[in-house]
């Protein structure tokens, strides 16, 4: 299918015509097909449509975006919604504007002039009369046509040129004359004009010609022809013959062509991505085009815009302009009405003729750009209203804009292409200082040449400053280096060179903070005492102690000074936020600390009472509307629960390190999180310790221990659990002492010492009941039901579970029934009593899921694998087990993976799969669990022995019948044949 929009609007489907009903409808085609493969905001069709757009503009968009999908009939032409506008994707050949438009640039690349002007004829010929010449008027749609006709007047102009380099002066003679009558105001017409007169000997002619323009333009716009014209004017005058020797005008105004961009940068890196989205956009796109670049300070948005700029600068032959519009410099911003005045006069405009309202210096600039094809860098804009005035209105034009703002109105109603600019990756910061310090120093130190990345928060302008601070000084190592920029009271320092403030990134990021007004900037201070890399509104709203954070948040997110990374959540990238721990003075930064570390102790509390107990909704005050939520915003807020402890004790608030680790340790030991758990302890302790807190450094070590056994360092737990006992006896605290023998029960279960594990158990049992510590009594009776069905005594083992229980459905406490639950399961499974059994694993799998006890869901889905693989529903058994499996890979727990292997093991025996069997054991073997490789090695043996491998099965029949010899535990590994059973006989 094709469009054609230059002239009526005609929609044709192999040379037949389908009638597009309606002006309106022509001209949402028009849009769409003016922006082929590129989505349209809504807001700029409604724009198109309508100068008062109704209150039901939207949804009578919808209507005729319907209507208009319904005419295309081929998939290669289809209407689509995108984001949050429409895109027509066609192939732009078979729209007559991008062909004209891609002839157009042919033809201006080629230096034959024949070739020139076929192309340009070919160009002109897809004109059927105005562009949109049926369509409904609209602000945007009257925005196009001017600027198309504008298109169409320069190529006219350039085939003009062209004809009259040819010689043929007689031939366009009429063109030219009907041209400039149509057109009055256009100097380069105007300008042929008076050189074809001329070259056919009509001299009086063509200075009448000169004469008419200037009247034209002194009366209208107070200025006189351009300097090339009154240099062609004057030969005129003296009757010289190199007025008919110059071949077109145009070769004149070269001479005189503005080149006012800086330098282009030398260690651009990292960003060719960057740059061919840009190339496409300008080669996608028709002008005139607006780019916005933005992004937070020292991102590189200048350096990027001038790379470009100078890449594509031989597509303006006209020239290009700059200026620095010091949107966030110290002093003032540049005001547009002075940077019309230097534009105008580079443009030839005599001082004395510059209007004096911005209106009509902007108006009188726009003029001027008419017909020419000139690129604009505008840099460091403050603000919309800055830039609006210094774009031109017609075609042939690039803008390029870098701005730290986000300029959303240049996109909502200028029809701006944004760009985000982000920090550079670690990859990319890392060619960076490549380019500079070279591969040597970076390949002979990664981890340091890392490090300056991650110090500099991939920001190139603070990266350069490190990297050439690193050439000046070749005897020092990045590792050196590295350590100084460690030290946040010295790193904004070492980054901003004194002989230079414009790569000074304190200077940098000074501009943009004297810029806010000072609500944005209190927030901007305080949120450097954020503990986490990001945060939400309500930790904004206690570190600044003000609830009414809307309008100075968004203004620092506008500013990209705070970087908004999802709905409600937002970072402070590390330099800035080191930055504004400097502007805030120390007694302004502990205290918005305080605030919020309370804030998070607060919340974190909450959030573990109504996920562990019955009565946590109380305890939780409203704070979450559910168990979900609290599991939510524990899991969102994970990073920076565990930054805490640094960030406290960085600044000297001891008890905030140890009270929150101490508030989350269950939490994170039930999901398996135990780095978390100890980084956050060691920091805690360390806290404690220096704070003189006994009680703290008693309390921290009983978690601690946890950690170290659940990462089967058991050693490791029972010296910090004797650390423990030792400060409990100094405090006279018999309840925690109590607590830590407990967890040195657990420590002997988990390295095979069963009956120590009972005897630490029962002696723990009898001091909480002397205590009369429910709590400890509940938690102590389910261990010993874990302990005493280890070794084989069921009866006790099931009192104990059922007496525990009790006591924790007494006490409300949820952790506790799971747990209580899930061990009665493994009491009846013992029993055989598997309905029971089965009842029970599904009850606590249920208790868990909420609780987000990975470790303790997959044991549960283990126990009811095994009663299906005992029943023989092999199926269910299988999908139990699968889901156990994926559960043990998330939690990285060992043990609950040799369990899981085991059972699996178990099912394949069964189901007569004794190869992938043999497979699950050998797993299991490996895990450094005494009881699982005895276990491991009865499931080898059953194994080799279905596989009719009797003489390797004899010796792992022995091995696992001494292995539970030596754990002392009931458990049985007698032969399933009898060949084996006369072979493991022969070996005693």
């Amino acid at each position: 299918m094709r469009v054609a929009i230059l002239g009526p609007v005609e929609l044709t489907d192999g040379g037949r015509l389908i009638a597009v009903p309606g002006p309106q409808l022509r001209c949402i085609l028009a849009i769409l097909a003016s922006e082929a493969g590129r989505t349209v905001p809504v807001a700029r069709m409604v724009d198109a449509l309508w100068d008062e757009p109704p209150t039901s503009a939207r949804s009578v968009l919808q209507v005729y975006v319907s209507r208009l999908r319904k005419l295309f009939s081929t998939p290669d032409t289809t209407l689509v919604h995108s984001g949050g506008g429409y895109r027509l994707d066609i192939d732009p050949q078979d729209v007559d504007l991008h062909r004209f438009r891609a002839l157009v640039r042919e033809a201006r690349d080629s230096a034959d002039v024949a070739v020139r002007r076929r192309l340009l004829t070919a160009a002109l010929a897809e004109w059927r009369g105005d562009a949109l010449a049926d369509t409904a008027t609209g602000p945007l749609r009257d925005r196009l046509v001017v600027a198309l006709t504008e298109e169409r007047l320069a190529a006219l102009e350039d085939r003009l040129d062209v004809d009259l380099e040819l010689g043929r002066h007689h031939d366009v003679m009429a063109e030219l004359a009907a041209a400039v009558a149509e057109h009055p105001g256009r100097e380069r017409l105007t300008g042929a004009l008076i050189l074809a007169l001329h070259r056919c000997g009509r001299r009086v002619e063509a200075l009448e010609a000169y004469r008419d323009l200037r009247d034209l333009l002194v009366e209208q716009a107070g200025v006189e022809p351009g300097a090339d014209l009154r240099h062609l004017h004057q030969l005129l005058l003296n009757d010289s013959a190199a007025a008919a020797e110059n071949p077109t005008p145009s070769a004149v105004t070269r001479q005189t062509v503005p080149r006012q961009l800086p330098a282009a940068p030398t260690e651009l890196v990292a960003r060719d991505h960057y740059l061919a989205a840009l190339d496409n956009l300008l080669d996608a796109t028709g002008a005139p085009v607006l780019v916005t670049l933005v992004g937070p300070p020292g991102v590189g948005k200048t350096t990027l815009a001038l790379r470009w700029a100078h890449s594509v600068a031989e597509r303006f032959p006209d020239g290009q302009l700059y200026v620095d519009l010091r949107g966030h410099a110290p002093d003032k911003p540049v005001a547009a009405r002075t940077v019309l005045a230097g534009f105008l006069h580079t443009l030839g405009v005599h001082p004395q003729q510059v209007p004096d309202s911005e209106a009509e210096r902007s108006a009188l600039f726009r003029s001027l750009l008419a017909g020419r094809r000139m690129l604009l860098l505008l840099d460091n804009a403050r603000s919309t209203e800055q830039v609006r005035p210094l774009l031109p209105g017609a075609a042939g034009c690039l803008v390029v804009v870098t701005s730290r703002a986000e300029l959303a109105g240049l996109a909502a109603r200028d029809g701006a292409h944004p760009v985000a600019v982000v920090p550079l990756s670690t990859d990319e910061g890392l060619a960076l200082l490549r380019r500079i310090v070279g591969d040597r120093r970076v390949d002979a130190e990664p981890p340091a040449a890392g490090r300056l990345v991650e110090l500099c928060a991939g920001l190139p302008l603070a990266l350069r400053v490190v990297a050439h601070r690193a050439v000046r000084r070749p005897g020092f190592t990045l590792t050196a280096l590295a350590e100084q920029l460690a030290d946040e009271a010295r790193r904004i320092d070492l980054l901003s060179p004194p002989d230079d403030p414009s790569t000074a990134v304190r200077a940098v990021f000074s501009w943009s903070y004297l810029a806010l007004p000072p609500a944005a900037a209190t927030l901007f201070r305080r949120l450097s005492a954020m503990p986490g890399d990001d945060f939400d509104v309500r930790a904004a709203s206690r570190a600044s102690d003000d609830p009414n954070l809307d309008e100075p948040l968004a203004i620092l997110v506008s500013g990209h000074l705070v970087e908004e990374t999802s709905i409600d959540r937002y970072r402070l990238h590390d330099l800035l936020r080191v930055y504004a721990a400097g502007l805030a003075n120390g007694q302004e930064r502990r205290d918005a600390a305080a605030r919020v570390l309370d804030w998070y102790l607060e919340r974190a509390s909450a959030a573990v009472a109504l996920l562990e107990t019955d009565t946590g909704d109380d305890k939780a005050g409203g704070e979450f509307a559910d168990q979900r939520d609290a599991t939510d915003w524990l899991e969102v807020e994970r990073s920076v629960l565990v930054a805490v402890p640094r960030f406290a004790a960085a600044l000297g608030l001891h008890e905030y390190a140890w009270r929150l680790p101490n508030t989350m340790w269950r939490h994170w030991l039930a999901r398996g999180l135990v780095d978390d758990l100890t980084t956050t302890h060691e920091t805690g302790l360390s806290s404690a310790r220096l704070a003189g807190d006994t009680l703290a450094q008693a309390d921290l070590l009983n978690s601690l221990g946890a950690a170290h056994y659940t990462a089967r360092r058991h050693d490791a737990a029972l010296a910090v659990y004797e650390q423990a006992l030792v400060l409990r006896d100094g405090l006279g605290d018999q309840a925690g002492a109590a607590r830590t023998l407990m967890n040195i029960a657990i420590v002997h279960y988990l390295a095979g010492r069963y009956p120590e594990a009972v005897e630490h158990g029962l002696r723990t049992l009898a001091l909480r009941q002397d205590l009369d510590d429910v709590f400890g009594e509940a938690v102590a009776h389910n261990a010993l039901g874990g302990f005493l069905l280890r070794l084989g005594d069921a009866a006790q083992a099931l009192q104990h579970t059922q007496r525990a229980l009790a006591l924790f459905d007494k006490l409300g406490y949820r952790y506790g029934q799971a747990a209580a639950t899930l061990n009665l399961g493994h009491v009846h499974r013992h029993n055989d009593e598997l309905d029971t059994a089965d009842g029970h694993f599904r009850e606590a799998l249920e208790r868990f899921r909420p609780l987000g006890d990975g470790r303790h869901m997959g044991e549960a889905l283990c126990g009811l694998g095994g009663v299906r693989t005992v029943r023989g529903e092999f199926a269910e058994a299988h999908d139990h087990l699968n889901e156990a499996l994926a559960i043990s890979a998330v939690v990285d727990d060992p043990t609950l993976r040799g369990e899981v292997r085991h059972n699996l093991g178990l099912l394949r025996l069964a189901a007569g799969e004794p190869e992938a069997a043999l497979r699950d054991f050998e797993h299991v073997r490996r895990i450094d669990d005494r009881y699982q490789q005895a276990r491991a090695l009865h499931g080898i043996a059953r194994a080799r022995c279905a596989l009719g491998q009797h003489d390797i099965a004899v010796p792992a029949w022995r091995a696992a019948v001494d292995a539970f010899a030596a754990l002392g535990v009931p458990d049985r590994a007698d032969p399933d044949c009898a060949t084996c059973s006369a072979g493991v006989k022969r070996l005693v």
